[in-house]
């Protein structure tokens, strides 16, 4: 009887990935891709790591640097990248029919009844189609549990397999032995201090120890973890994910916001694009946050303030959040501050067509939905509708100065072969 596998299939530098697919020119130089405004740098290509280029490095303080050792530099298109994970995760659902999107570059697929010994061949050719359909290359990790997939993908990309896949066989612990136990699956920073402090610093510590001592300490959580790692599957397949509890639209402004219509015109934008969000996985919201704040490390006064607005029925109107938005904007805004950072928080949220009816609460109405979809449809590859409040998407959006062009979503942008 064939051991149950799981793969883990994440795409490499996703972002930088998918600039080299439209951009070839890129192939083999280093890339950086940067946060919203052009803040920081949140993708690095192999070529940029090896110069020395942390994540995370603001661009102001490595531009000169960049520069003088001819990085190539990308602002972040998250519709691009979107689409193209979309049509990543599309290629994947042929090789398996139970896959777990687990984030934007990687998935879990469920290798159920494929022997060992054709797990390898199957992984190859996955990693081929996913490369000759999309242009993305991925690596593939796999084990008889999701938190061992784990650690195969990050051995196949630190030991550099030749063919971007490593299985780790049942009951093989050779390979948790030079991986950190910063790097298993559920840790995190948190809990790794923790873990040191006991002498476990590697995945095989954690797996060879005491599993009464690590649940007494680290509780069920722990005892999971350590599951795993010994083969014990303690996380399956979700291949209907929990609906989320909260959605957060938010923004650091990189020029000085000051006055209440400059503010009002970003937070109107941010409620916009966050019940669009809401709209499109199908979900409605009963409270909003506001929040806003100014820069903890400029000279003068400080303040961060937020508040929550309840509605009678959930709801995922636009209009109608706008409105109850810019009031509770007015009511923490305070003049003469510069502020930084902004930005709203939908919580209470259900599915659409699990709003319980108030009778004593005003609906929304059938027509004001409808006008909801139709402006969802129309915005759909590019933002053609806005509210007059908000400005141009451009005003309250980020500064992004290597952007490159939607071309998967824009007629005007598609790429011409000479």
């Amino acid at each position: 009887m064939s051991k149950r596998y799981f793969a883990l299939v994440d795409c490499n530098s996703f972002f930088v990935s998918c600039e080299r697919v439209f951009q070839p020119k890129l192939q083999g130089k280093p890339v950086v891709v940067l946060s919203n405004n052009d803040g920081c740098v949140i993708a690095r290509s192999k070529e940029a790591k090896r110069l020395g280029i942390p994540m995370g490095a603001p661009y102001f303080k490595w531009e000169a640097f960049m520069k003088a050792e001819g990085v190539s530099v990308c602002s972040s298109n998250y519709r691009l990248y979107g689409e193209m994970s979309a049509r990543v995760m599309e290629v994947l659902r042929g090789f398996s029919p139970r896959m777990e999107i687990y984030s934007i570059d990687e998935a879990f697929l469920d290798f159920d009844g494929i022997a060992e010994e054709q797990l390898e061949t199957l992984a190859v050719r996955l990693r081929e189609t996913v490369f000759k359909n999309t242009g993305i290359p991925v690596s593939v990790g796999i084990g008889v549990t999701k938190t061992l997939a784990k650690v195969a993908n990050y051995q196949a990309k630190k030991l550099d397999t030749g063919n971007g896949v490593l299985v780790i066989p049942a009951g093989n612990r050779a390979m948790l032995e030079g991986v950190g136990v910063d790097e298993v699956w559920g840790v995190g920073r948190q809990l790794t201090p923790r873990l040191n402090r006991i002498g476990i610093k590697t995945a095989l510590d954690l797996a060879m120890a005491d599993p009464e001592m690590i649940k007494k300490k680290f509780t069920i959580t722990g005892l999971m973890m350590w599951q795993e790692l010994n083969g014990v599957v303690a996380y399956g397949i979700e291949q209907f994910p929990a609906s989320p509890k909260s959605l957060v639209c938010s923004r650091s402004f990189r020029k000085a916001v000051v006055s209440l219509p400059e503010l009002s015109a970003a937070m109107s934008s941010f409620i916009e694009k966050g019940m669009e969000r809401l709209r499109k996985k199908g979900m409605a919201a009963r409270y909003l946050t506001v929040f806003i704040a100014t820069n903890r490390f400029d000279k003068g006064k400080f303040i961060s303030r937020n508040i929550v607005v309840k509605l009678p029925i959930e709801s995922s109107d636009t209009l109608k959040f706008v409105n109850i938005g810019i009031s509770a904007l007015e009511e923490i805004f305070e003049e003469g501050c510069v502020y930084k950072r902004a930005g709203v928080m939908f919580t209470g949220l259900v599915p659409m067509n699990e709003v319980v009816p108030d009778l004593f609460a005003k609906q929304d109405s059938e027509e004001r939905l409808r006008l909801m979809q139709v402006i969802d449809s129309l915005n759909a590859n590019r933002t053609v509708l806005y509210l007059a409040q908000s400005g141009k998407p451009e005003v309250a959006g980020s500064d992004r100065e290597f952007t490159s062009p939607n071309y998967l979503t824009k007629w005007d942008e598609i790429p011409v072969v000479n």
